[in-house]
């Protein structure tokens, strides 16, 4: 885990304090770049850019928050900006006016993570998209709106319809 004295050194430019933070977040970044990208090879161009933005901004932070937490909402943006230069917007199919209130019982609380992200990895771009913004990066429909410039609505049936599609591929296995 890196400290406050490498935080410190890195936002002054030293190259060392750098190299520690990125090797020490390397991996961690990587599995959310593969989280959001079809390709490896779209995830490890997520990386670099994610990597530039957090070195290119690391004075703006300010100590009173998580540093890992700063940098994962960096990569996380990073990614995003990714998708949004190769059009995967396009997939996000807009709502239905159904009742998109889902009761049935969560198969996907039984599984492993590495389970779980092979299932992600399956869904239709849109889907995963907002699937990944809300579930495990944690932002709220107002944000995920904001930032694909999609409605509140679109985004939350993104989301029902990516867990239904999680469950259906969860029970064809079975």
């Amino acid at each position: 885990m890196v400290d406050n004295n490498i935080i410190l050194l890195a936002q002054q430019g030293n190259r060392k304090a750098i190299k520690v933070i990125y090797d020490d977040f390397a991996g961690k970044a990587f599995v959310i770049c593969l989280r959001y990208a079809k390709r490896r090879e779209d995830a490890e161009d997520m990386l670099q850019e994610g990597f530039v933005k957090i070195f290119q901004n690391i004075k703006q932070f300010d100590f009173k928050g998580n540093f890992e937490g700063w940098m994962r909402r960096v990569m996380v943006h990073a990614c995003i900006r990714f998708l949004g230069k190769i059009e995967i917007y396009n997939d996000i199919e807009q709502p239905e006016f159904t009742n998109l209130k889902t009761n049935t019982p969560t198969i996907i609380s039984e599984l492993s993570e590495m389970e779980i992200l092979a299932l992600i990895e399956k869904l239709p771009n849109g889907y995963k998209l907002v699937f990944n913004m809300y579930v495990l990066d944690g932002y709220d429909h107002a944000e995920i709106a904001a930032k694909l410039s999609i409605t509140e609505s679109t985004s939350r049936s993104q989301l029902v319809k990516a867990r239904r599609m999680l469950q259906s591929f969860k029970q064809k296995q079975y």
